[in-house]
């Protein structure tokens, strides 16, 4: 969060915005100090009612879709990982049967070999 202070005309148009600790403080002007949420700016302040309010909007994520498709390939990695783990496993039993079955026919063979 943060501290910001809105110095704004009588229609709402926000003339300057001020963050800090050495912030100036108009005479004859209106001004608020708003405390804002990461991530998100004031538009304008409402001066139809009073107290004025400000008119607060959110900024949206610029990389939201990115990080998205990011996460999904993640996930498909993941999935492809687990897929091949499994793949190799059995291959890899596979490899040990056929050996077996070599050793035993070697053994079977007269004079114990090739």
């Amino acid at each position: 969060m943060q501290m910001v202070r809105v110095i704004y005309d009588l229609k709402g148009k926000i003339l300057l915005t001020q963050q800090g600790t050495n912030v100036y403080t108009p005479q004859g002007v209106p001004y608020m100090d708003v405390q804002l949420e990461d991530g998100s700016y004031i538009e304008s302040m409402d001066t139809s009612i009073s107290p004025h309010r400000p008119v607060i909007k959110i900024t949206p994520d610029p990389y939201g879709d990115i990080k998205q498709q990011i996460q999904s390939c993640i996930d498909q990695l993941a999935q492809t990982r687990q897929a091949n783990m499994a793949t190799t496993l059995t291959l890899m039993q596979a490899l040990a049967e056929v050996y077996e079955q070599m050793i035993a026919i070697k053994a079977s063979l007269p004079g114990g070999g090739f």
